[in-house]
């Protein structure tokens, strides 16, 4: 229900994060939830690569590596990638900014954007 409008569905897909539980108590026995740490970095030369049209939303997985996903940059802004680790282990972290873990998994993100995206610049912008 939307102001004015009733909408139906056969199914339908809410992704409300932390707030999930909430929105949906029903659901709280089967979640948790899960930190993300999310990465921003800007393009060395052409942030035009890196935009709509050209850098789809995308998902890396490769035997070897760990899983990646990013956004482009958006149109409402000047740079930046968004990308995080699509990661398996979720494990209680500390990932206060200057912690060892959060400097760790910065190095980590950092090596992978020089082996898989080499025109970012590994300089975290966010």
């Amino acid at each position: 229900r939307s102001g004015s409008e009733v909408f139906e569905a056969e199914r339908c897909i809410v992704v409300a994060g932390p707030w999930m539980a909430t929105l949906c108590p029903f659901l709280k026995p089967h979640l948790s939830v899960r930190e993300q740490t999310l990465f921003w970095f800007n393009a060395r030369q052409n942030t035009e690569q890196f935009r709509p049209g050209n850098l789809p939303i995308f998902v890396c997985e490769m035997e070897g590596a760990e899983s990646f996903y990013g956004f482009p940059i958006l149109p409402s802004q000047q740079n930046g990638v968004k990308i995080a680790f699509h990661s398996v282990d979720f494990s209680e972290r500390n990932l206060e900014a200057n912690s060892a873990e959060a400097k760790a998994e910065l190095a980590k993100m950092q090596e992978t954007i020089r082996t898989f995206l080499p025109d970012l610049a590994p300089e975290l912008i966010k």
